[in-house]
């Protein structure tokens, strides 16, 4: 078995989670966002943009 004695420093710890809770929102809010406008939420717009900006369309229906 092998055992370390070695500990995480605090501060990588709080980046991580702070990394790990900005992709979980931003994988939410994309999520939301599709189910809501659906995959082509744009006419003109190719499908890798409507996929890739979610943002966009509240912002510019405004």
């Amino acid at each position: 078995m092998i055992t370390s004695t070695h500990r995480t420093p605090l501060w990588v710890v709080i980046v991580v989670c702070a990394v790990a809770a900005g992709l979980l929102v931003g994988t939410v809010t994309h999520v939301t966002d599709l189910l809501h406008h659906g995959l082509q939420a744009y006419d003109w717009a190719p499908r890798w943009l409507n996929l890739t900006v979610p943002f966009a369309r509240r912002h510019l229906s405004t």
